[in-house]
């Protein structure tokens, strides 16, 4: 147990003086092994500005499932947006680990994540939009707000919006008219977006339409 305590404090003050992209990931893996309770540094490092800082939390949180639940909703309301989005992500993982206990909340995490939606920050509302659906599947809100940053400005939650389109497959099937619409798009990586994701929603009409 000592042992493992000097390990913790060696590892925060590395931390705290060298914030390296590397050093944070394997502080954080570490910290999930050795400390009681460290949901609370997870819930912070959701703001890292390193998106595979932020994954190592997301996957604690589908790891530790049902008790992570309720900060996360309480995090959904967090000022910084990169927090809120890691909250939206984080119980998605959660939703698709543990269905068991997140049916048993969903009545509050359907009320939480729907307000979600409608966040002011676009990937924020993409990616509450994929853990309503998994929460409260079939969800045609969370379809709708999906459908609709296929055309969004911001290109990173245009991007997740393809993406978690495709993870859902043929249930989004109310996406195929968009994605066609897309296929048009004067930008190249939006056609492709479209493409791979109509593919795998609708493959028939995809091979019709000659998508490669």
């Amino acid at each position: 147990m000592k042992r493992a305590s000097f390990l913790l404090a060696v590892l925060l003050i590395g931390y705290l003086l060298y914030k390296g992209l590397c050093f944070r990931a394997i502080y954080l893996a570490v910290l999930e092994k050795t400390c009681f309770d460290a949901l609370p540094a997870m819930i912070d490092a959701l703001d890292d500005k390193s998106e595979p800082v932020r994954g190592v939390c997301i996957g604690y949180f589908g790891r530790r499932g049902p008790q992570a639940i309720r900060p996360l909703v309480e995090a959904l309301n967090d000022r910084s947006p990169r927090r809120r989005e890691g909250a939206a992500l984080s119980l998605r993982a959660v939703a698709l680990r543990h269905r068991k206990s997140v049916a048993e909340l969903k009545r509050e995490l359907v009320s939480a994540l729907a307000r979600a939606i409608h966040d002011e920050n676009p990937t924020v509302r993409v990616s509450a939009a994929i853990a309503l659906w998994h929460v409260d599947r079939p969800s045609k809100e969370a379809l709708s707000v999906l459908i609709a940053s296929c055309k969004e400005h911001n290109r990173e939650a245009r991007y997740y919006a393809f993406h978690w389109l495709e993870e859902i497959g043929p249930d989004a099937k109310e996406a195929v008219p968009a994605l066609i619409e897309e296929l048009n798009d004067t930008d190249e990586l939006v056609r492709l977006w479209a493409g791979n994701t109509l593919r795998e929603i609708d493959p028939q009409t995809a091979s019709t339409l000659g998508v490669p």
